[in-house]
C-alpha cells in the first residue's frame, strides 16, 4: 500500500510540475506581452506564417494564438526543468504543497488588480464583489493548507469551478489568446484540482509513515 501511494504521488507530482509550470509561463507571457510589445512581435511574425500556412483567415477574434502557445511552451519547459534540477530540495517541496496552489488561484484576480490599476477602476466599491469572494478563497486555502478542510471532495470541486466561473465573468473574454482568455480558468481549474490531489496525497503518504 506504501509502495502505490509513492507511486501514485510521484505521478501526481509530475503532473503538477507540469501544470504549475504551465500556469507561470502562461501568465508571465501574458503579462511581459502586455508590458512589452515588441517583445511578442516575433511571435506575431511566426503566429501569421502559421495561419498562412495553415490558410487561418486573420480577424480581430483571431490574434496571435500560435505565437502565445509556442512562447508559453518554450518558457514552460525552462520552469519545469529548474522544478526537476531543483526537485529535492526543501523549497521545491513547498513550493509545489503550497505556494503553487495559492498562484493558480489567483493568477487571474491578479491580473484583474493590476489591469484596474494600470487603467482605471470600472467599478465602484464593493466592485462587484471580487474582494469578498478573495477573501472566501483565503479562508479556504488556509484551511485545507492546515489539514482542517471540512468538505467533501465532489463540494470542493464545485466550488473551484464557481470561483473560475466568477473570474471569467468578471474580468475575462473569449477571444483574447492570453490568461485572461477562456485557457486560463481551464488551465487554472485543472492544475487546483491537481494541486488538491498532489496535497491529499503526500499528507497521507506522511501519515503512512508516522
Amino acid at each position: 500500500m506504501r509502495h502505490n501511494n509513492g507511486m501514485t504521488g510521484e505521478r501526481l507530482r509530475y503532473v503538477h510540475e507540469i501544470l504549475f509550470a504551465a500556469n507561470v509561463a502562461f501568465a508571465g507571457v501574458t503579462l511581459v506581452f502586455s508590458i512589452a510589445y515588441g517583445l511578442s512581435l516575433p511571435f506575431l511574425r511566426m503566429n501569421h506564417a502559421i495561419s498562412d500556412l495553415l490558410h487561418i483567415k486573420q480577424t480581430d477574434y483571431v490574434t496571435n494564438y500560435f505565437g502565445t502557445a509556442i512562447a508559453t511552451l518554450l518558457l514552460m519547459i525552462c520552469v519545469w526543468v529548474l522544478l526537476r534540477l531543483f526537485s529535492r530540495a526543501w523549497i521545491t517541496k513547498e513550493l509545489l504543497r503550497s505556494v503553487a496552489g495559492i498562484v493558480v488561484l489567483f493568477i487571474t484576480p491578479a491580473f484583474w488588480f493590476y489591469a484596474n490599476q494600470r487603467n482605471g477602476w470600472e467599478y465602484g466599491w464593493p466592485y462587484r464583489w471580487a474582494p469578498f469572494e478573495i477573501a472566501v478563497v483565503v479562508v479556504c486555502v488556509v484551511l485545507f493548507l492546515a489539514g482542517k478542510w471540512p468538505v467533501r471532495g465532489w463540494i470542493a470541486l464545485v466550488l473551484l469551478a464557481g470561483h473560475y466561473i466568477f473570474w471569467f465573468w468578471l474580468f475575462s473574454t473569449a477571444y483574447l489568446a492570453s490568461y485572461v482568455g477562456p485557457a486560463g480558468p481551464i488551465l487554472g481549474f485543472t492544475s487546483a484540482v491537481i494541486w488538491g490531489l498532489y496535497v491529499t496525497t503526500v499528507r497521507c503518504a506522511a501519515g503512512d509513515e508516522v
